[in-house]
């Protein structure tokens, strides 16, 4: 085995594990710019939360976390193996090390000593073995996550061992995801839950309200600094954002547009701007008719006005994107490719090459989607510049993941980031992926996935990405036109929280970092 430490080049510093490992990319993370850092963190109060995605389907169980609100409650409870910093290195946190033998086919991770479940139990391998293990053997959400674990297995009283189907270099990361908590061996309740994490749960109603005090005997007995929490869900934009400059709530998750400005504009509170991976699009079935026509989807990509989705709607919280899933300030995205942009010269060659005429083609567009239905009002408006007919069917966000989104030819998408860019490639892009809804498919973009994920030589590895990026451009299944920044609303008295690129209020992680002010 190799000792995975901070300087390894497999893992963890940052700028090797983009170029190594998985990274999302190099981006300037925003904070209040008028944030005065107190220099000592400060203990007690109640930090009170606004989100927007509770629902009477909430869960504490890892398996079937499926929204962001999910993921937060997560991580205030449960630890995973190691978790993500700001600058996206995989740290350890349940796991105090890990190390991977030469070829990382195995991975060995070493149990913090000490750490204890909420009714005092010790933490055991056991219980690792169980938590990661129900990914493949019961319902899971992330079972596609897991596919690449042959085994895990104890090796001793405290080292869990995992066997991996191929090389993985960036499989620390992959421990860091929400799915991936760790729970006590044998649990199938979880109404009340039981974990190692930063907070012990008060009060659970789903799509109600979630409180949770701090859990006195936690492994860092530096954190968390408030007393308690308290999430509460908010489903409105607006009234989030006046929960938040009316003092009402501490933090605001998830805001668009008008709120963006207000909350910039006040003297109480600031945006926290977390650039990230993730984006919305539109989805183009590459199998279906008319989307399966090369010439209808680029003649969509040379109508999409990428500048004003970025600058207007989404408020300049974005960078521009190239219908690649790359971050564009990622050592690995693709430089070479022409960045494409509203041209309706082009447009018009391609949708008279398609032959679709003055046959209307339907967009289903979304709120679901952050920017969704804007996307689909871009297009539509170009469209008629253009002579394509562009008919917009607009859907409730409540179910359309499940009976809408890659069912028809042309339809909203959101993707959300993940710790790396391999994951992302192998749940959206791989011919076998399991969120591949346009059906994309390209001659040897499996096998240069399968390759980079493995890859531990920087070159290579960037030489893969490339050409599977220019596989995606030419077949253009998806209008993507920026990556999505994640924008939150946060008091000013709130201190402690720093972006990290895989989800809201510090990658879902803020609230055993937050402090209060006096």
């Amino acid at each position: 085995m190799v000792e995975v430490k901070i300087a390894h080049p497999f893992a963890l510093p940052r700028r090797r594990l983009l170029q190594a490992g998985a990274g999302v990319g190099l981006a300037t993370l925003g904070l209040p710019a008028a944030r005065a850092q107190e220099a000592k963190p400060r203990r007690g109060g109640t930090l009170r939360v606004a989100v927007a995605d509770q629902s009477n389907t909430d869960t504490f169980d890892p398996t079937l976390a499926r929204s962001g609100s999910d993921y937060l409650r997560a991580k205030a409870t449960y630890n995973a193996l190691t978790w993500l910093d700001a600058d996206s290195n995989a740290i350890p946190d349940l796991a105090e090390s890990f190390e991977s033998d030469e070829k990382a086919m195995r991975w060995s991770f070493k149990l913090r000593k000490g750490a204890r479940f909420h009714d005092g139990s010790p933490v055991r391998p056991a219980d690792v073995v169980y938590s990661i293990m129900r990914h493949k053997t019961g319902p899971s959400l992330a079972s596609s996550i897991v596919t690449n674990i042959s085994s895990v297995t104890a090796d001793g009283p405290d080292r869990v061992l995992f066997t991996l189907a191929s090389p993985e270099v960036g499989f620390p990361l992959v421990m860091s995801e929400v799915h991936m908590s760790i729970v006590k061996e044998g649990t199938t309740d979880f109404s009340k839950p039981i974990g190692t994490g930063p907070f012990r749960i008060e009060t659970f109603q789903p799509g109600l309200r979630t409180a949770g005090l701090r859990n006195p005997e936690y492994w860092d007995p530096e954190r968390p600094y408030v007393d308690g929490f308290e999430i509460i869900p908010l489903p409105d934009m607006q009234a989030r954002v006046n929960a938040l400059l009316s003092g009402d709530v501490h933090l605001a998750v998830n805001l668009r547009g008008a709120g963006i400005d207000q909350v910039r504009e006040s003297s109480v509170a600031g945006l926290l701007t977390t650039p990230t991976s993730g984006f919305a699009s539109v989805h183009m079935r590459v199998d279906m008719k008319p989307s399966d026509s090369l010439d209808l989807r680029l003649a969509l990509a040379h109508l999409m006005d990428r500048k004003r989705f970025a600058e207007v709607v989404l408020r300049g919280q974005a960078v521009l994107a190239n219908d690649v899933p790359i971050l564009p300030t990622s050592p690995l995205f693709n430089t070479e490719l022409p960045q494409r942009a509203l041209d309706l010269d082009k447009a018009k060659f391609h949708i008279r090459k398609s032959g679709i005429g003055s046959t209307p083609i339907e967009i289903y567009v979304t709120d679901a989607a952050n920017g969704g239905i804007d996307i689909g009002q871009l297009l539509q408006r170009e469209a008629a510049r253009a002579g394509l007919n562009v008919a917009l069917k607009r859907v409730p966000a409540d179910g359309y993941w499940v009976n809408i989104s890659g069912m028809h030819p042309f339809t909203n998408n959101q993707v959300t980031p993940r710790p790396s860019d391999d994951m992302n490639i192998a749940l959206f892009w791989k011919s076998n992926a399991p969120f591949n809804k346009c059906k994309f498919r390209a001659e040897g973009f499996d096998a240069l996935a399968d390759e980079a994920r493995g890859s531990t030589d920087p070159a290579r590895r960037k030489e893969l990405y490339f050409r599977m990026q220019k596989l995606i451009h030419d077949a253009t299944p998806q209008v993507i036109p920026a990556m999505q920044s994640y924008v939150d609303g946060m008091a000013n008295t709130v201190q402690g929280i720093t972006p990290v690129p895989v989800g809201y209020l510090g990658g879902f992680n803020g609230m055993q970092n937050a402090w209060l002010s006096a």
